[in-house]
């Protein structure tokens, strides 16, 4: 019998566990013929699919979570990225993007990076000159910045599918800290949104693909019905638009307008 793929988490060396995954395949692709993955066509991006899919685009991002890395990108500046640590073939589900649930028309309170400045000046107090206070209040304030600007690059618009954000800044706080369980808000049928305690080897780690252009791109993300009568939000998956190696980045493109958040 084969053995269980280790589960990728934040930190491992991906060539370290690229062998051992793929030795606990079936297949030269690295595909466990458990799964019963069929060749499926690459959709539209942002394409909204029907619920009837669903169960199957569940289990196969469900089965794949364990077979991705989150670690530093190769990009400049990029922060973490998401690698794939055996073969996908094109049309293959990766993973999904979760998050916060919120709704679009609550648009965060951003201030601007002059306002921001000012306020943290006026609150730090630091001993020594007030020179000294300043420059520390600056330095402050340009984090916050920074971290505001962090924070919005996890969201995924779903404007197309009832006007809902995900919001994936707390699972990438989770995995930049180590943590092993994420807390998010979920949309139930009667309309309340509820907290839930996820572990962190199981969630959607679609908030941390990277963008990339139209020649290295090679993933999209499509949407799902998660229900026949459209109350609850979509859900979105990441999809292989190309066959992707093992120890790629995977790369999507956020041009497209279903994805930008608050304009």
């Amino acid at each position: 019998s084969k053995v269980a793929a280790p589960v990728a988490k934040l930190g491992d060396d991906v060539q370290s566990i690229i062998k051992s995954v793929v030795e606990s395949t079936d297949c030269e692709d690295g595909r466990k013929r458990s799964s019963g993955w069929q060749p499926r066509d690459v959709y539209k991006a942002f394409s909204l699919l029907p619920s009837k899919h669903l169960p199957q685009v569940q289990r196969e991002a469900s089965e794949h979570r364990s077979l991705l890395r989150v670690a530093e990108s190769k990009l400049d500046d990029a922060g973490f990225g998401v690698f794939a640590v055996r073969p996908f073939k094109a049309g293959m589900i990766l993973c999904r993007f979760e998050g916060a649930l919120t709704a679009a028309t609550k648009k965060p309170a951003v201030r601007s990076q002059d306002s921001i400045l000012t306020l943290a000046k006026k609150k730090v107090k630091a001993p020594g000159s007030k020179e000294s206070a300043m420059k520390l209040g600056s330095s402050a304030a340009r984090h916050e910045v920074a971290e505001l600007q962090r924070m919005k690059s996890y969201m995924l618009s779903l404007r197309s599918a009832g006007g809902w954000v995900l919001d994936g800044s707390p699972i990438a706080r989770a995995l930049r800290r180590g943590s092993k369980a994420v807390e998010l808000r979920v949309l139930c049928p009667g309309g309340k949104q509820n907290k839930v305690l996820r572990p962190i080897d199981e969630v959607g780690v679609g908030c941390m693909v990277n963008h990339g252009t139209k020649e290295t791109a090679n993933a999209q993300f499509i949407l799902m019905k998660s229900d026949r009568s459209g109350f609850l939000p979509s859900e979105a998956y990441l999809q292989a638009t190309r066959d992707i190696a093992a120890g790629e980045e995977l790369l999507t493109r956020y041009g497209n307008a279903e994805s930008t958040v608050w304009d």
